[in-house]
């Protein structure tokens, strides 16, 4: 029988909260079990989505809770695949909301987010509701910046410091007389004098995360959206009244409660979902790359195609990337990088290929690594990027081939595909890069990016 996958909270290894919760949610799969003539679960899987992945995949037999900025923006890969149930309340909230801030340090002469003695902002990720979508588009609604986005802040001469998360961004701020940082929460925020740092501006109102399970778990809605409604029910002190809820609400996630979806939430979705297309979607730039003329949006989707035995240069491939987003988000710029990896859970009647080649057609780069075979699939991705090239002149293609040692051991019939897939190229007229070392592949990389005024 499959597992209940859980991902209501962050669990990792010998994480102090997992006994207490498997033990919560044994109670929801017997119930679950109790309304099916045969059981349906019998063990519980703990997960730890990435929600940095885009799209956000969701598998089978699965209850989480998703931060509303990647419900908003991967709603076009999950609709229909999910349900969603509740709006969440954490940290003991009464409602499902949560106020970000503009802070400054305590003794600085900073007051308002016009001060003419700003010289910097801190902000978190540019994944971040509190921490960048919010800040950029108050910042851009308030007249302070003349667009919402990290060109909006240069104009400004304002320099941009990404701090990685919440409770750097009040360290550096503490210490930072000429700077606002942009953040969720900070030390005692509810008592003033004890605050090391000053708010400068609340914004209010942002949605909290919600509650979603797959549609394969629909047949039981009504007992997962009883059984969570009651073990968060309290007494008239505020105490829980099952231990279940307790656990839960002190585990990493600080679920406290749960809110029925309504009016108000969704249309706080709604303004959300109206700040990311402002904030991640300015006016795209036209650029010439050597296949061709296409318009670039704020950020670049690449997708990388390869067959295993790669697997190193694609690791390093992945890191130049993160590396290189380091500076692009100063201007305004963002790569995404699209691998099979991503997709290991997706949840598709039609298979995973289906779903590689719909992100080959939506992304703005394909590039793809060979060295000794090249396989059925990867052929196929090329071949779909191709095609949408040859329609909508876009995505940029670059094919590269590794020219390293092979023993001859692990040489097999595999070479053949190699062999003719170099003759189709040829035929296609497409131009190949081989390379001898990561380093080769990386210095090509970046030098097309700069052409193409990504890099």
């Amino acid at each position: 029988m499959p597992s209940l996958r859980i991902s209501l909270v962050a669990s990792q290894p010998d994480n102090e909260y997992d006994d207490g919760l498997r033990k919560v949610f044994t109670n929801l799969t017997s119930l679950i079990n109790q309304q099916s003539p045969a059981p349906v679960f019998d063990a519980i899987d703990f997960l730890k989505f990435s929600y940095n992945d885009e799209p956000y995949m969701i598998t089978r037999n699965t209850l989480a809770t998703i931060p509303p900025g990647k419900y908003i923006k991967c709603m076009d890969v999950i609709a229909g695949k999910v349900t969603p149930l509740f709006a969440v309340k954490k940290n003991h909230q009464k409602i499902p909301y949560f106020s970000a801030f503009f802070i400054a340090a305590k003794d600085s002469e900073i007051n308002s987010i016009k001060s003419d003695k700003i010289k910097r902002i801190y902000l978190v990720s540019p994944g971040s509701t509190s921490g960048y979508i919010a800040p950029l588009y108050k910042l851009w609604e308030a007249g302070v910046i003349s667009q919402p986005s990290p060109a909006g802040i240069q104009e400004k001469n304002w320099e941009i410091i990404f701090a990685g998360n919440q409770r750097d961004i009040e360290k550096e701020i503490i210490n930072d007389k000429e700077a606002i940082g942009c953040t969720g929460q900070f030390s005692y925020q509810e008592e003033p004098e004890l605050c090391l740092v000053k708010p400068v501006l609340r914004y209010d109102n942002l949605p909290q995360d919600v509650l979603i399970i797959s549609n394969d778990l629909l047949p039981y809605r009504d007992v997962i959206s009883n059984w969570l409604t009651t073990i968060f029910n309290k007494d008239q002190n505020g105490a829980y009244i099952h231990e279940a809820g307790l656990t839960l609400s002190e585990s990493s996630a600080r679920i406290s409660g749960l809110h029925r979806i309504d009016a108000e939430y969704e249309n706080a979705i709604n303004d959300l979902k109206e700040m990311i297309q402002q904030v991640t979607h300015p006016p795209a730039k036209k650029i010439a790359g050597n296949n061709g003329t296409m318009q670039l949006p704020a950020t670049i989707k690449i997708f990388l195609a390869s067959s295993a035995e790669l697997v190193e240069d694609r690791r390093l491939l992945e890191i130049f990337i993160a590396r290189e987003n380091n500076e692009l988000v100063k201007k305004g710029r963002y790569i995404e990088l699209i691998i099979w990896e991503n997709f290991l859970d997706v949840l598709s009647k039609d298979g995973l290929q289906k779903e590689y080649n719909k992100a080959i057609r939506e992304c703005d780069i394909f590039i793809s690594l060979f060295f000794s075979k090249v396989g059925k699939y990867t052929e196929e991705e090329f071949e779909v990027a191709f095609g949408q090239f040859t329609e909508k002149n876009k995505p940029m293609i670059y094919t590269y081939f590794k020219d390293a040692p092979i023993s001859a051991e692990n040489i097999s019939d595999d070479i053949l595909s190699l062999l003719k897939f170099k003759k189709k190229l040829q035929d296609l007229g497409h131009y190949r890069t081989v390379y001898k070392t990561f380093s080769d592949l990386q210095n090509h990389l970046k030098s097309q990016l700069e052409k193409l005024h990504i890099s």
